[in-house]
């Protein structure tokens, strides 16, 4: 497993920081965008009825409208853009209204997929849009590989207290601890390297929050993973299973990075 997860961090991450630095912001929107909906893919597979993939593809096509929009326009047109996506799936529901018996159900999973994955994932691209955005967009990720990693080992060699049993009986305080360490290690490399105008003491409350909102993101989808009686939210990364397993601090990570930086910072 360790094996596994290292050579498919090897072969990944080279591809991932060549993209983000040469590649434009059209060439990473589209990475956030087939990333998003992989993940809304795997997300919808686990909780809504099989053989209804016209549930499905209502969500995909929804994730994709609002991606878009928010790419071209800003975050300042995600309210217009929801409201829109929720009439509509709304109505593509009342259209299946009689056929399903859990239709409240399903349109509660469609718009929380939704909200949940393409839209929170899509901060990382208003990160990646704005000033010195490279070097921000950079500074998310790697906080967080730095939280999964030192979260990962802390806890299978050092873990002995359970942080949440009930959601995710492997996750311990010990880990949590390990992975706040090294997010805030990453974090004062980056001050150190790039940021050198940017407060220590915001760049400590930054990495802090980052910290817990990314635990909380894995906690999380280990609930909802829990709640369908899966391990696993795919196969497709070798080692971490699937694509929503690798970005589910990633999610709640992204808008605090942007709106810290945005509203406290700029």
């Amino acid at each position: 497993m360790h094996l596994k997860r290292w050579l498919t961090a090897i072969v990944a991450l080279p591809l991932l920081i060549v993209l983000i630095r040469y590649g434009g912001e059209p060439a990473f929107a589209m990475l956030v965008v087939v990333v998003s909906l992989l993940g809304l893919w795997e997300y919808y597979a686990m909780v809504l009825p099989a053989g209804q993939d016209i549930f499905r593809w209502t969500g995909l096509i929804a994730g994709f409208l609002l991606l878009s929009v928010l790419y071209l326009y800003g975050v300042q047109a995600a309210s217009a853009v929801i409201a829109i996506l929720f009439i509509g799936i709304s109505i593509v529901l009342l259209l299946r209204f009689g056929k399903e018996d859990s239709i409240s159900d399903i349109l509660a999973r469609l718009i929380f997929g939704v909200i949940y994955i393409p839209f929170l994932l899509a901060h990382l691209i208003l990160i990646r849009n704005q000033d010195n955005g490279i070097a921000w967009t950079f500074f998310a990720l790697f906080v967080v590989f730095a939280l999964d990693t030192g979260a990962y080992y802390a806890g299978t060699y050092a873990g002995k207290h359970k942080l949440y049993p009930a959601v995710s009986p492997k996750k311990t305080w010990e880990g949590a601890a390990g992975g706040l360490l090294g997010a805030l290690f990453v974090g004062s490399l980056f001050k150190t390297l790039f940021f050198t105008e940017l407060a220590w003491l915001h760049l400590i409350v930054l990495t802090m929050c980052m910290g817990i909102l990314g635990g909380l993101g894995d906690l999380v989808e280990s609930m909802i993973k829990r709640s369908m009686n899966i391990k696993d939210s795919g196969r497709l990364l070798p080692g971490h299973g699937g694509i929503l397993d690798r970005i589910d601090a990633l999610l709640f990570v992204a808008p605090i990075v942007y709106y810290y930086k945005v509203w406290l910072i700029s």
